[in-house]
C-alpha cells in the first residue's frame, strides 16, 4: 500500500475513491511528452509537405506557362509552313508558265519594243544572275572535265561536267529555285541526286552527292548548302530539258555579262524582256512599300 495513493471523488451522488499507483503521474507526463513530441513532428511534416506542395504548384505553372509559349510557337511555325508551302506552289506554277512563255515565236511577241542586250540595266543583270545557274557549284576542286549526261540519249551538242573535289566538299546551289527532284539513294552511277528547277526553263542537275542538306520541294536561294559531294561531282545545267554551251554559264558573271549570249539556243530577247517586267513589278512593290513606310510615319 506504500507505493499507492488514495484518490476520493465527492459530488451530489456521494463519493468515490480509487487506489491510484503513485508513478502513475509520472506515466501521465511521459504519456503528455509523447503526445506533445508527435504533435511537433507532425507540425513540422506538415509545415514542409505545404512548402513542398507549394514549390510543385510553382513548378506546374511554369511548365504550363511553357507548354502554352510552345503551343502557340507550334501553332506559328504551322502557320508559317503553309504560307510557305503556298508560296512555292505559286512560284513553281509561274516557272511553269514561264517555260511555254520561251517556247512562243519571236514573231508573236510585241516588236515594237525590244530589250538592247548590250545595255541592260544592273538590275536586269543582277536578277538573271539570281534565277540563271551561272558560276560553279563548288569553291574548290582540282580537276573540271568533260562528262556524259544522266541519259544515254543525246541532249544537244553540249556536255556535262564533272568537278574532281575532295570527299565530303560543301556543294551550293548556282542559281535559286525550287528542289523539283530529289533522290537519297544511289540512282545508277551517279550516288544521290539534286534536281532545282530554276526560272526561265532551266534546271540545275547536283550529282554523285555523298549526302543531302535540303528536303524535297524546298526553295533554296542562290549560294545555299545542298549538300556535300563524293570525291567526283557530276554537273548539269539544262534549258527545256538541253544540256546548254556549259562552260559559258560557268564562267558567267557580271564582268563579262554578254558572254553567255553566244549560246543561241536561249531565247535572250525573250527572256530578258519577263525579266524586265519583274524587275519593273519589283521596283513597283518597293516604291509602294516606301511610300506606305512614310505614310505610317507621318501619321
Amino acid at each position: 500500500m506504500a507505493d499507492k495513493f488514495m484518490l476520493t471523488i465527492i459530488d451530489e451522488n456521494g463519493s468515490r475513491q480509487w487506489r491510484v499507483p503513485k508513478n502513475a503521474k509520472r506515466h501521465a507526463l511521459v504519456a503528455g511528452a509523447i503526445v506533445l513530441a508527435v504533435l511537433i513532428v507532425g507540425g513540422l511534416v506538415l509545415v514542409y509537405l505545404v512548402h513542398r506542395i507549394s514549390g510543385l504548384t510553382l513548378d506546374k505553372n511554369i511548365i504550363q506557362a511553357n507548354y502554352q509559349s510552345l503551343y502557340h510557337k507550334n501553332s506559328n511555325m504551322q502557320q508559317e509552313i503553309t504560307q510557305k508551302t503556298q508560296e512555292i506552289a505559286l512560284v513553281t506554277h509561274k516557272i511553269k508558265d514561264l517555260e511555254s512563255i520561251l517556247k512562243v515565236e519571236k514573231t508573236k511577241v510585241d516588236k515594237s519594243y525590244e530589250v538592247d542586250l548590250n545595255a541592260l540595266s544592273q538590275a536586269n543583270k543582277t536578277l538573271a544572275l539570281s534565277l540563271i545557274p551561272n558560276g560553279e557549284p563548288v569553291k574548290s576542286y582540282s580537276a573540271r572535265l568533260k562528262a556524259n549526261t544522266l541519259h544515254k540519249k543525246s541532249l544537244g551538242p553540249y556536255n556535262a561536267y564533272n568537278f574532281s573535289v575532295a570527299a565530303n566538299t560543301p556543294v551550293y546551289a548556282t542559281a535559286s529555285g525550287i528542289v523539283d527532284l530529289l533522290l537519297q539513294h544511289n540512282f545508277q552511277d551517279y550516288g544521290k541526286l539534286i534536281r532545282l528547277e530554276n526560272a526561265f526553263g532551266f534546271t540545275s542537275i547536283y550529282a554523285r552527292l555523298s549526302s543531302i542538306a535540303i528536303k524535297p520541294h524546298a526553295f533554296v536561294q542562290k549560294g545555299e548548302l545542298l549538300g556535300y559531294s563524293s570525291a567526283s561531282l557530276h554537273y548539269e545545267i539544262r534549258f527545256l530539258g538541253r544540256i546548254v554551251d556549259m562552260p559559258l554559264f560557268m564562267d558567267w558573271n557580271l564582268k563579262n555579262f554578254n558572254m553567255v549570249f553566244k549560246d543561241e539556243q536561249v531565247d535572250w530577247q525573250n527572256l530578258f524582256y519577263s525579266i524586265e517586267d519583274m524587275v519593273q513589278v519589283q521596283g513597283y512593290k518597293k516604291a509602294q512599300a516606301q511610300s506606305l513606310g512614310k505614310f505610317s510615319v507621318a501619321q
